[in-house]
């Protein structure tokens, strides 16, 4: 089965690559509209796994509590929802490229005994919060978070 898991800063914890993106956003491309900004890295699980799995992963691997929390579904669910008025950015590598990140949960899922992860593919999911237009979204996109 397949599932994406978000791991996202604790509300009450400021998240320094947010806090860096909204920096940039505001002195690099001047833009004033953006009034709050969340960065989620986003891992897209695939093999045969179990919900206890996956709890697994992501209490074992993945978050650290003292400063993140989690979620997880079905990969076939709904994501969850920006709060009204945001913008969803999500971003991954191009095929081909190495995914360090991913061939180490692989190997570290090894390790803690969940054998049944068979494939993992990661992204970062940023939440614009604002007054945007659809081309200064864009404008964020292209020029501060992704690659051509």
């Amino acid at each position: 089965m397949d599932y994406r898991v978000e791991v996202f800063g604790k509300a009450k914890v400021p998240e320094g690559r947010a806090r860096n993106l909204l920096a940039d956003i505001r002195e690099q491309l001047d833009i004033e509209a953006v009034k709050t900004v969340q960065v989620l890295d986003l891992y897209f699980l695939r093999g045969d796994l179990s919900a206890e799995d996956v709890r697994r992963l992501c209490e074992q691997l993945l978050v650290d509590a003292v400063v993140q929390e989690y979620r997880w579904s079905p990969l076939d669910s709904p994501s969850s929802s920006p709060e009204d008025g945001d913008w969803v950015i999500e971003v991954g590598l191009h095929p081909g490229v190495t995914d360090s990140v991913a061939e180490h949960l692989k190997r570290g899922a090894h390790i803690i005994g969940v054998d049944g992860l068979h494939q993992v593919v990661t992204a970062t999911r940023y939440e614009l919060g604002g007054n945007l237009e659809e081309a200064t979204v864009h404008r964020i996109a292209k020029e501060l978070l992704c690659n051509e």
